[in-house]
């Protein structure tokens, strides 16, 4: 969400000229966060910590590796965040010429203890015991370069200790030393450049002297395990004996995937297996160059003969790769992804969180709101990840994410308590019974393009060039063409479906009303004609609104469809509608959120605005209200705003009043020991209040019996309880609602 500037704009609304940035529409809050991109990842207990660039330190929740879960960040600019490692409760972060100390004793609370600011480019960051080291390239006044190597001794938490700096020129190229990476040992330090492997030997505790210089082997990543360097030069993988280091050894090498182009973001080493992240372009004809992001396990039990054991595509690249019990964590542009490693030859994605897209589709259904997020995964589109994203509006002011899962789907539609997601070349149904874990039900064949779209199970009512086309949904995989209307003539622009009733903009000719109470036999019930250009169109009881080209905001009485008749209307420039009710319309004109109050039809007037700087190829996507709460769907997010004008009494007033059946979550959550769990019922049954750890067992029963209606108030007294993730199920009134909760001591 773009912040608010202090830039005076312009706004015509019915001769009034504006000129702030908000009028009764209050900003909130944002639900979707998005990341410049995971560019490094250090894991300790339940927590991975990311740096993300611009956008900062990043925290996900990886206890339930199925579904990490965003904890907290650290988003203050101090630079692009490269690198990470941690040591006990401190995190150090690399930026390209910072070394920044964050206390992560809290861990959802990191807190910056030391920052060094220095004179180089920092390539790589490593940790070992109480060592902290860091490899770098230092540009002098000739253009040349040199490497160059900082020991601190960080025993003495969180103030790190100069123990000792060397810097060195390349023998083979004294004027472009490029170091990649390092990798400490007990010895001292073996470096890597992209001309020669170099190991400085740790003389004394505050001493290196450059003991060897070797020119055979060269790469971008290098790992140690015992006598054993793991070696990336390019796409191959070199094993070297390393147990003197003035001899080194190869004893075994094997190609991974390679193209005209290798780049090798990151490796890992676990007992027998080296997993490689490499970004591989495959050469065409120029402008035509295809990319690929592989991922690969090599077999490196027998160390002379490594064997790639799978190497696979990956839609995002990972950008560094860390293990988490039987599972690897990669962060990507974005975001990170789980994979299952119990076999290794069958790479499994098992878990993901990823923001980088434009938010296409919110729906509300009671106290949940669902969120579509589009993601295009690179330059080239090699990939897609579509997002269902599920917020609990318990809180309104403060909408927690409570499940997602790839939805494959470009657009959305919920109807009757099923979810339609609409592919490239499928469309698939959601049972969402129980709204926070849909489950699939079925898929069809999607039978080519389409324009708007409406569904009325069993049928779907689709545009499709020049007929209005209606499908019903028969056996799995089949839609069945049961009925079509013409619309030869019209240049649809939008349709919208309203009491069996399709009302659908033409271009220049108004709006048809459409007479679809038989799917398959539809009928013209009339033609309203309207001036100029017609687009977007909603309806809202009685009423349909539309935006019209000169007219602007056109209000249409459509008590009886035979019979429409324009109201009143209100110019807005550069017109889209989204949102009306009884009272308030909200659209949008060419950089805002504008307010149109519509009590009145007759005299329709401007309410209030919120500036959201959109620019040229900027827009609003959706919006939905509940109560005095707008959520505004945007390209890069979900904001949560406020309208002012709406006076809903203070909501702690009806704290023992419950018009349905809830669970509201924990509160504090993340919590030490102790938190808070608030339910309603509304009216008086028998429940039980359990909670179960991560394997669903039982630990403790908070209540069982009958309780009266309205809201009631429970302390949880975890203090005997490991940390983890736990759920609370609340059971009764034929209902069953479960919330996660985090325990961090």
């Amino acid at each position: 969400m773009q912040k608010i500037s202090v830039m005076i704009f312009v706004l015509m609304l019915s001769g009034l000229l504006q000129a702030q940035d908000a009028e009764n529409v209050e900003y909130i809050t944002d639900l979707i966060d998005r990341w410049q991109g995971g560019s490094d990842i250090a894991i300790v207990g339940n927590y991975a910590y990311i740096t993300c660039g611009t956008s900062g330190l990043r925290i996900m929740d990886i206890s339930d590796p199925e579904h990490p879960m965003p904890a907290s960040c650290y988003s203050e600019d101090l630079g692009q965040m490269k690198t990470i490692d941690i040591s006990g409760s401190y995190a150090f972060v690399g930026t390209e010429n910072r070394v920044i100390v964050f206390d992560i004793s809290e861990p959802l609370e990191p807190e910056i203890v030391d920052l060094h600011q220095l004179d180089y480019t920092i390539e790589s960051i490593k940790l070992m015991n109480n060592g902290l080291y860091i490899g770098s390239v230092i540009g002098h006044e000739n253009d040349s370069s040199t490497n160059y190597i900082e020991i601190f001794d960080i025993s003495n938490q969180p103030d790190p200790e100069l123990l000792c700096q060397f810097e060195w020129e390349s023998e083979n190229h004294p004027n472009g030393s490029t170091l990649r990476d390092i990798y400490p040992v007990d010895s001292g330090i073996f470096a890597v450049s992209s001309d020669e492997l170099f190991f400085l030997e740790l003389v004394e505790a505050d001493s290196l002297r450059l003991a060897v210089t070797d020119n055979r082997f060269k790469g971008e990543y290098v790992s140690v395990v015992g006598n054993i360097a793991y070696l990336m030069d390019g796409a191959i993988l070199k094993i070297l004996d390393v147990s003197n280091p003035e001899e080194l050894e190869l004893i075994g090498e094997c190609m991974t995937p390679s193209g005209c182009g290798t780049y090798i973001n990151d490796i890992a080493v676990k007992e027998d297996i080296v997993y490689i992240s490499s970004v591989i372009t495959f050469c065409g004809s120029p402008g035509r160059d295809a990319t690929f992001y592989i991922f690969s396990t090599v077999n490196v039990s027998d160390l002379r003969e490594p064997q790639v054991i799978k190497s696979t595509e990956l839609p995002l690249a990972a950008n560094s790769i860390s293990m988490f019990n039987e599972d690897i964590v990669v962060a990507q542009r974005g975001g990170i992804r789980i994979f299952d490693l119990s076999e290794p030859d069958t790479l499994q994605s098992i878990g993901f969180y990823n923001t980088n897209g434009y938010s296409r589709y919110i729906h509300l259904s009671g106290e949940l709101l669902y969120v579509l997020d589009n993601m295009e995964t690179g330059p080239d589109y090699p990939g897609r990840f579509d997002v269902l994203w599920m917020f609990d509006l318990s809180n309104m002011e403060d909408p927690v994410c409570v499940n997602y899962f790839e939805l494959n789907a470009y657009e959305a539609l919920v109807s009757d308590e099923f979810l339609y997601a609409f592919g490239n070349d499928s469309i698939r149904v959601f049972d969402l019974t129980e709204p926070q874990t849909p489950s699939y039900v079925d898929s069809y064949l999607k039978p080519g393009r389409y324009g708007g779209i409406h569904i009325d199970a069993p049928y779907i009512i689709m545009e499709q060039f020049e007929f209005l086309n209606t499908y019903e949904m028969t056996d799995a995989d089949t839609l069945d063409l049961v009925g079509q209307f013409s619309v030869e003539d019209w240049s649809l622009r939008s349709m919208i479906v309203s009491e069996d009733v399709i009302y659908a903009t033409k271009r220049e000719n108004g709006i048809g009303i459409i007479d679809a109470s038989d799917p398959t036999q539809m009928e013209l019930i009339t033609d309203y004609h309207l001036s100029g250009d017609t687009k977007d169109i909603q309806v809202s009881g009685n009423y349909a609104y539309v935006s019209n080209s000169p007219s602007g905001l056109v209000i249409i009485d459509i008590s009886d469809p035979a019979t429409p008749d324009s109201l009143g209307s209100i110019e807005v420039d550069g017109l889209r509608i989204h949102h009306f009710d009884n009272t308030y319309g909200y659209v949008q004109n060419d950089t805002m959120l504008v307010m149109i109050d519509v009590s009145d039809p007759e005299n329709l007037v401007q309410a209030g605005y919120f500036d959201l700087e959109l620019g040229r190829y900027e827009h609003i996507n959706y919006v939905q209200t509940i109560e005095d709460f707008v959520y505004i769907a945007l390209d890069e997010n979900i904001g949560v705003f406020r309208n002012t004008l709406l006076n809903v009494d203070d909501r702690d007033n009806n704290i023992g009043i419950a018009s349905e059946f809830r669970l509201s979550p924990a509160y504090p959550n993340p919590f030490n020991s102790t938190t808070t769990i608030e339910y309603a019922l509304p009216f008086a049954a028998e429940v039980t209040l359990n909670l179960y750890n991560l394997s669903g067992q039982r630990v403790e029963t908070l209540v069982s019996g009958r309780l009266q209606a309205g809201v009631h108030r429970t302390m949880l007294d975890a203090g005997d309880l490991a940390s983890g993730l736990y759920f609370i199920k609340l059971d009764g009134v034929r209902q069953s609602v479960t919330q996660k909760i985090m325990l961090v001591k």
